[in-house]
């Protein structure tokens, strides 16, 4: 990450955002995890 110049606490700070976005999504976010995973076990792209 210190190579596309994010350095020190920024990337401890954006690491802990990706994983609680992650573990505790919002409604939108789950409805459209879903509906994607929806369309790859059918196929559709």
């Amino acid at each position: 990450m210190a190579n596309a110049g994010i350095k020190g606490s920024r990337v401890g700070t954006s690491l802990k955002n990706v994983i609680t976005n992650l573990a505790e999504p919002s409604e939108k976010a789950a409805h459209a995890a879903a509906f994607a995973g929806k369309q790859s076990l059918t196929g559709v792209v």
